[in-house]
């Protein structure tokens, strides 16, 4: 007998992508959100489900959906920024190195990426306007809201490695994840009122939460990156607020870190010679050397995941996975030298400068009287794109798909933010 819960997960499902046709595409990314969030192999009851793809078929029937409805808004075109052209290239040159690659994972990296062109732009052409931006926000909290849920559930005694979602099946890629949620729930604090307000405030601790139990070091510090980036991004209006917030979320941070996270975080300093570094902290040194000595043996790159099969020939037996005898790279840029090769590092970069001009040309939009609400959510991406930039020097987010759905936002948000200034100039 099928269990209760599968059946409303399949129920929730299907009602999103009947409204995606009915009412708008978003909830055609709704359903694709619930089905991530929920992944059904993952999770106890999948296995009363039939063996579907069904994040793919929800992005599908909302490419059909969004192709249907004709939207007549004149905003540029989904391919018309760098971001997109980033996604294009990367994965015309990942085409390319299929007949060099290494491993045998590279066609998934391939076809991963050209999944993620869909996906860009079926954020980019459904997130047209702020309603929608507020609702795939909501999304991606509520989503967050489920895993750190499930964590707080069921925490264990170690640290969390896992809670089902696709992608996201280790500790530290985990809580790189759960970091933009954390973003996004508090800008949503900060610049919602009424029950949406308080409907953010009560997922802030659950999320962190999770974060806490994930002893991630790479997000912990990406978290306070990406707290840097939002002191600057957040609208002057709102500043107050933060100031007055901020210190109520570290006292609720340290009420929530354990005595196990603060073992793990003692491990991030610079230690003299002499003092014996803690084993994984050491290993990711020995490992950042063999990734870059691979580079300069492969300036092309060895193809998506390359550097996990050519660790053994290059790393010492004793960092290696005692179950795979693999070591994949722990750098997100280490990852993209190697596997993408001096091209790919290219395009990676020119995404990074992309992205941080756009953050800086949105802040600039302040003086052109930018509405608060785009500015919060311009405050809640760039903190999120920051906090996942600088944990990835400390994890491997090469391939994390949230990263794709920042970056669309961002284009979306991009040109919301410049429409409402300019419609904002003719009405003065």
């Amino acid at each position: 007998m099928i269990s209760l819960t599968a059946i409303g997960f399949v129920a929730v499902y299907l009602f999103c992508l009947f409204l995606a046709f009915y009412k708008h595409p978003i909830f055609g990314l709704y359903a694709y959100l619930w089905a991530f969030y929920n992944h059904p192999p993952g999770r106890w009851w999948g296995a009363d489900l039939p063996d579907l793809r069904w994040s793919l078929t929800a992005g599908l029937i909302t490419l059909i959906a969004v192709l249907l409805r004709h939207t007549q808004l004149n905003r540029p075109s989904w391919y018309s920024n760098w971001a997109a052209l980033f996604l294009m290239g990367f994965t015309g040159w990942m085409w390319m190195q299929s007949m060099w690659a290494v491993g045998p994972l590279h066609f998934e990296g391939v076809i991963l990426f050209a999944k993620y062109i869909l996906l860009f732009f079926l954020i980019y052409a459904t997130v047209c306007d702020e309603t929608v931006l507020e609702l795939f926000g909501w999304g991606h909290v509520a989503g967050c809201f489920i895993f750190s849920w499930i964590a707080f559930r069921d925490p264990g005694v170690r640290r969390l490695e896992t809670v089902g979602g696709p992608g996201v099946d280790d500790s530290n890629v985990l809580a790189a994840h759960l970091l933009t949620g954390l973003a996004f729930a508090g800008f949503m604090f900060l610049g919602t009122s009424g029950k949406r307000r308080w409907i953010a405030l009560g997922a802030i601790p659950f999320i962190m939460n999770a974060i806490i139990l994930t002893q991630s070091r790479g997000a912990f510090i990406g978290v306070l990156a990406g707290g840097v980036a939002a002191w600057y991004l957040v609208p002057s209006g709102n500043r107050r607020i933060l100031y007055a917030v901020a210190p109520l979320a570290l006292l609720l941070f340290l009420r929530l870190a354990n005595d196990q996270f603060w073992q793990r975080m003692d491990t991030i300093k610079v230690t003299g010679v002499e003092e014996v570094q803690e084993a994984s902290a050491k290993s990711r040194i020995e490992i950042v050397k063999a990734n870059w000595q691979m580079f300069k043996d492969h300036p092309m790159g060895v193809g998506y995941r390359g550097n996990l099969f050519l660790s053994p020939q290059y790393i010492a037996a004793e960092f290696l996975s005692g179950n795979t005898g693999l070591r994949a790279a722990h750098n997100t840029i280490m990852a993209v030298l190697v596997d993408a090769g001096l091209p790919g590092a290219v395009l990676f970069t020119v995404l990074i400068v992309w992205v941080g001009y756009t953050l800086w040309q949105l802040k600039r939009l302040d003086k052109n009287d930018l509405s608060s609400s785009l500015a919060i959510y311009r405050a809640a991406i760039g903190a999120s794109l920051m906090g996942l930039l600088v944990s990835g020097q400390f994890l491997n987010l090469f391939s994390a798909e949230v990263q794709i759905w920042m970056v669309a936002l961002l284009a979306s948000l991009k040109d919301l933010s410049f429409r409402s200034v300019t419609v904002q100039q003719k009405t003065v």
